[in-house]
């Protein structure tokens, strides 16, 4: 067996033809290869978790009880039929979930999450307007100043927090009142995900990706930074 592998080696390595520029390639697309290479990062996990489980049958079972040994191919069989009693066992579940609290669970991509986190967002968006509010009779009374910081008592606590889980919003100190320069002030943190509400200088709200919000804090910390070398100069 060994000198006929080794046999086809040579006449594969003999017969093969040189590479011209231009000839057409194969390959996979970024997707595919991410596909591709997620699909064989497990299979080899299973073949390991396959082997330990060969080893430990053999090695350890044996001892205490009295058992056959297995070999390979039959733990692989083992380890297949397991994966698919698992495989049921959790899609029993998630029926048994559904029919105890039927129209719960809606779809969000490849999972599944409650109904009622979905009115999260109104909560948030009405949340994120009441402290707008504040923020905006404030500034009208100091001269279009926001407060300091995210920990002024001027404006109630309860709003500085996000409903739910009472973290901060980040806040953005120094900026104005202003109706015409929109300068982001705050906006929610990263446990909403990224899609985040943002309150600005004139007291608007829109809701916008974190790429979004970084790139608008990128373009106003250059300007902010061009201006004040237009002012030393």
């Amino acid at each position: 067996m060994k000198k006929n592998f080794f046999i086809v080696c040579c006449i594969a390595l003999f017969l093969e033809s040189p590479l011209y520029a231009g000839m057409p390639a194969i390959r996979l697309g970024y997707l595919s290869s991410l596909r591709v290479e997620a699909l064989s990062f497990f299979l080899f996990i299973f073949l390991v978790a396959t082997w330990i489980f060969k080893s430990l049958w053999n090695k350890v079972l044996i001892e205490i009880v009295n058992l056959p040994k297995v070999t390979y191919k039959r733990a692989l069989g083992i380890m297949i039929l397991w994966a698919m009693v698992f495989n049921l066992i959790l899609t029993m579940i998630s029926g048994a979930r559904e029919l105890m609290t039927p129209g719960a669970w809606v779809s969000q991509g490849a999972t599944y999450r409650l109904k009622s986190s979905i009115s999260d967002i109104t909560q948030r968006k009405v949340h994120i307007e009441a402290l707008s509010t504040a923020l905006v009779e404030y500034a009208k009374k100091h001269e279009n100043t926001f407060p300091l910081n995210n920990y002024s008592n001027a404006i109630s606590q309860d709003l500085w927090k996000m409903p739910g889980n009472k973290e901060r919003y980040h806040y953005i100190t120094g900026v104005l009142l202003d109706q015409e320069k929109k300068w982001i002030l705050l906006y929610e943190p990263a446990t909403v995900g990224s899609r985040r509400y943002v309150m600005f200088s004139d007291g608007s709200i829109k809701r916008l990706l974190i790429r979004e919000i970084e790139q608008i804090l990128r373009q106003e910390l250059s300007a902010h930074n061009k201006k004040k070398a237009e002012e030393n100069d």
